[in-house]
């Protein structure tokens, strides 16, 4: 592995020319709210994502890393500031040369790919200039649940905001300050498949919280990969509230195959960077909070770019490496719960269900991955415990009910007939059994003729015959030719399928 690149202390004098004009001369006018972003290649989304932040930030500055396309001048033609960067393999050394060129007191930090939903911009502005920032030398805002990487500061904190009034001078973050504010980012999984327009809240997603609302002069990017922010004052998280006020829509997980392939492979480098830089510097120390980030690092970036068997040796690693037996070491197992799932080993997956409830009782605020309710529902399935299955799926709303049938396309499939099973008796909307269908069609024929069989009655009564799992397995080359005949002749002789019988001849 090669060393890390030294960061610069200054940006080259090209980037400062870029953003300040030919003259080197920076503007220097106060403003509240400035939006961050880092880009490379992302002329589709650039001016979307520009559009969606109107009224909200009083300025756009992009820094870019070499795109080769459009992205550039669609930023400018859409009223960005536009720097022309240089990538070092380090997402946080790139977020932090940009962060050096704003000039607001608050910074938004959203990325290309992502549009911000905001009902009340005035509000929040209102909002913003109101809070006082924190007392960093006062070392009672800075409690144990900070220091174990959790995401919140001190629990006082850790409480909704009413956005709809402005804060009285009784609230008591007035009295201690903000530095930030953690935004739901909702990450969509897919698109519309027939192509009509529908609502985000519609759609299979997954929410968690992240730091994107802050103030700039205390504000230090760490991390090559999945990085994060950091007071550059004390080392440590920001104080920070959750908001409600608005909320920030990813679509780049609903991109194609062959793109998240190469921003798999790519994650998987930095992190394997930051390990790497991480062993060098701790000579050898096999635990501690930073070697267990590196890992957690390193074993998600594996289970994107689908090394399933090196994501659940490096997440476990992560949650062994963990002294403090925190947010990183629940993080680390919870992933490995549902790497064991993709895995398709219901063993694995039963044991560290069972770590996790001895472990941790009482989970983390902490809003990361699957939501802990769709993976208690999973293991649910793979014990068929189907009273269970049914009380936990009695808090699922439909955006809930799509992402659990959808995850059947990603697990193994012997786990996933159990998760579409068990839905298939709970859930009960139209929409839902169209989906569990569609997705069965898909799942059935890898597991044999008995579930192609069990699948197909489901879907034949709903009215869809050309999804019959067992047609798939009679219509594939490459299953073995007994199959196909057995496949074919069941399909003949209980549905009286006249293209099964036409088939059946030609197979014999």
């Amino acid at each position: 592995m090669s060393p890390p690149i030294a960061e610069s202390t200054n940006p080259p004098r090209d980037t400062m020319m870029n953003a300040y004009g030919a003259a080197g001369t920076p503007d220097i006018t106060p403003s509240l709210v400035e939006a961050c972003l880092i880009t490379v290649d992302e002329e589709a989304n650039i001016g979307t994502c520009i559009a969606s932040l109107a009224g909200l930030v009083d300025g756009i500055l992009v820094y870019d890393t070499g795109s080769t396309d459009s992205t550039v001048s669609v930023a400018k033609a859409n009223g960005a500031r536009v720097v022309t960067g240089y990538w070092d393999n380090s997402f946080a050394a790139a977020r932090n040369r940009a962060l050096r060129l704003c000039r607001a007191e608050w910074i938004l930090s959203i990325d290309a790919d992502e549009t911000v939903e905001c009902l009340d911009a005035d509000g929040i502005r209102e909002l913003l200039k109101k809070e006082k920032p924190v007392d960093a030398r006062r070392p009672e805002y800075f409690s144990e649940t900070m220091q174990s990487g959790a995401s919140y500061a001190d629990p006082c904190y850790n409480k909704p905001v009413d956005h709809r009034r402005p804060p009285s001078n009784k609230d008591e973050r007035l009295e201690t300050g903000v530095d930030a504010f953690e935004v739901s980012i909702h990450n969509i999984l897919a698109f519309s498949s027939s192509g009509e327009s529908r609502e985000w809240r519609d759609l299979p997603q997954v929410t968690h919280p992240a730091i994107r609302l802050f103030r700039r002069n205390i504000a230090l990017w760490e991390g090559r990969v999945h990085e994060n922010i950091t007071s550059k004052i004390t080392g440590r998280h920001l104080v920070t509230v959750p908001t409600s006020a608005f909320c920030i829509i990813h679509s780049g997980y609903a991109i194609s195959r062959e793109l998240s392939s190469n921003k798999a492979k790519r994650n998987l480098e930095l992190a394997e960077l930051e390990i790497d830089g991480d062993e060098k510097k701790g000579k050898g120390v096999q635990t501690g909070t930073t070697r267990a980030l590196a890992l957690l690092k390193s074993g998600k970036a594996r289970w994107a770019a689908r090394d399933l068997h090196g994501a659940l040796h490096d997440l476990l690693r992560a949650a062994d490496a963990d002294d403090r037996h925190g947010a990183i070491a629940w993080m680390a197992l919870k992933s490995a719960l549902q790497v064991a799932i993709w895995l398709d080993d219901s063993g694995k997956t039963l044991a560290l269900d069972t770590r996790l409830g001895v472990e941790f009782p009482v989970f983390p605020s902490i809003a990361e991955g699957l939501p802990v309710d769709i993976l208690s529902f999973m293991v649910a399935c793979i014990k068929r415990d189907h009273a269970l299955c049914r009380t936990i799926a009695t808090g699922f709303d439909p955006p809930a009910r799509k992402l659990v049938i959808a995850q059947a396309l990603n697990i193994g499939p012997h786990i996933a007939d159990y998760l579409l099973e068990e839905s298939y008796q709970v859930f009960d909307s139209q929409d839902d059994l169209q989906a569990i269908v569609a997705v069965s069609s898909v799942i059935a024929p890898k597991l044999g003729i008995e579930t192609a069989m069990r699948w197909s009655r489901r879907i034949r009564a709903s009215g869809v015959p050309e999804l019959c799992p067992l047609m798939a397995i009679a219509k594939n080359i490459h299953e073995a030719m007994p199959n196909r005949i057995a496949a074919a002749r069941i399909a003949a002789h209980e549905f009286s399928d006249q293209e099964a019988q036409s088939l059946l001849r030609s197979l014999r």
